[in-house]
């Protein structure tokens, strides 16, 4: 357990960090392209969507019925024996955002970016870009200008649901508020990471840009830090893009930005990308709600998506 002093210091680069702004994101990464385009004309059909482009041909759009069933260290989309890959963050920006209509073209391969391993990177870039209003989403005067934004319809499910995985679970229970709570308990394996509960209302709790989209990626070991790379999975990343867990210490601890938090609001973060995937119609994927998830994966996360969607009303 660190003294008095270390959590001290740990709070107040924080408070730092908070006030000057979370920095090194797409100023470190310069390896490949973006474009984004909000133009409902890019779109299948003039309903709002979200769609994800790789390569000028191939297209699949950001449902939860195109979502690899079984993922692991990251959230894929297929079509066609076409993917893209490591969708999550970006994902969970938008619909903290309220953005459902838009098209992303990618260059230079089909990953998504993982950055600084959070998703504040995709924050400030589309806060840069700014956000406007399709025109499939208002109504116009005489001048052709906008004059009322349609309002977003929130969905709801009217009974209990939960699905579990082992000692995982995640559930639904029925509420007028969207909440979504996250426990994690790794005190055997990583005792850095120990027991962690954080629980976040978009809705209602300070903005996403300080609360969530800062948290980073977490590994609780070395042996899983390098399945990871093996696979490649951090090569869409900057230096020190994931905070690796040595059983009783933290092998970047510089680089934590919640202090026996971030761990689980890292996990809302997912959480919030993966209920994006049931954005519809212009409408919000996050529903009014109180989920409860604890020691959640993608592959449970996505499952209990899936079953979500099947109960959801307008």
């Amino acid at each position: 357990m660190p003294d008095i002093d270390s959590i001290t210091k740990n709070n107040s680069v924080l408070l730092s960090q908070r006030e000057n702004g979370y920095s090194g994101n797409f100023q470190l990464y310069t390896d490949s392209t973006f474009s984004m385009n909000q133009d409902t004309r890019t779109l299948k059909n003039p309903q709002n969507n979200k769609r994800l482009l790789y390569k000028p041909i191939n297209s699949i759009d950001a449902s939860i019925e195109n979502v690899v069933s079984k993922p692991t260290w990251q959230l894929s989309i297929e079509k066609n024996f076409e993917s893209v890959n490591s969708i999550e963050h970006l994902l969970s920006t938008l619909e903290a955002l309220s953005i459902d209509n838009l098209r992303i073209d990618i260059s230079d391969g089909n990953h998504i970016p993982i950055l600084d391993g959070s998703a504040i990177g995709w924050v400030d870039e589309i806060a840069k870009a700014k956000i406007t209003y399709s025109k499939s989403n208002s109504s116009f005067n005489s001048k052709n200008q906008y004059e009322k934004r349609k309002k977003k319809l929130r969905s709801h499910a009217n009974k209990f649901i939960t699905l579990n995985s082992n000692d995982s679970f995640i559930s639904y229970y029925p509420d007028t508020s969207s909440k979504i709570t996250v426990g994690l308990d790794l005190s055997k394996n990583a005792p850095i990471i120990g027991k962690q509960w954080f629980s976040y209302n978009i809705f209602e709790d300070d903005h996403y840009k300080w609360e969530i989209a800062p948290a980073r990626m977490y590994i609780n070991s070395l042996d899983q830090l390098y399945k990871a790379t093996d696979i490649g999975y951090f090569k869409t990343g900057i230096e020190n893009t994931i905070n690796v867990a040595n059983f009783d210490s933290w092998l970047n601890s510089d680089s934590l930005r919640y202090y026996n938090t971030e761990c689980a609001r890292h996990e809302i973060l997912d959480i919030i990308g993966c209920l994006g995937l049931l954005s519809y119609k212009g409408n919000g994927g996050i529903p009014f709600g109180h989920i409860v998830a604890y020691k959640p994966d993608l592959e449970l996360t996505v499952r209990f998506v899936k079953l979500l969607k099947e109960l959801l009303i307008f």
